[in-house]
């Protein structure tokens, strides 16, 4: 935050009367800023810089990469259905999951599990990776 955004404040504040009126209302617009926007990862000190200058704080490529990905994993059982194997099913839930935590897809190395059931969970892994995080 810069002068300018001090200054915006302050000129709330007198156009409220009161420092704590002014600060509830900001916050407000802020969370009504951040519940329109709960696709992406915007900070609160982001959101109050956005309502103070009435501009995205980040440009349409930072903004993209800030996008959250869905951890429901319900819209994966479609491709797990057909899967009799339990273990695959488990480790390529689990895998999602993590994937989705780190922000990239995470790919099955358990040397305890025998190499054609990695590559069949690494394959749907990445069936399922590409089809709910490419645009």
């Amino acid at each position: 935050m810069d002068m300018k955004d001090l200054n915006k404040i302050k000129t709330i504040e007198k156009a409220c009367g009161n420092r704590y009126l002014a600060i509830k209302i900001l916050s407000k617009h802020a969370r009504q800023l951040g519940e329109k926007n709960k696709v992406y990862h915007i900070s609160e000190s982001k959101l109050l810089e956005w309502i103070l200058t009435g501009e995205c704080p980040y440009t349409k490529n930072e903004l993209a990469l800030r996008k959250l990905i869905s951890e429901n994993v319900d819209n994966i059982y479609d491709y797990l259905s057909d899967v009799d194997d339990e273990l695959v099913c488990d480790r390529v839930t689990e895998l999602y999951k993590q994937s989705i935590r780190k922000r990239r897809l995470q790919s099955c190395t358990d040397k305890d599990i025998s190499p054609g059931r990695r590559s069949r969970i690494n394959i749907l892994l990445r069936m399922i990776w590409y089809q709910f995080t490419t645009p």
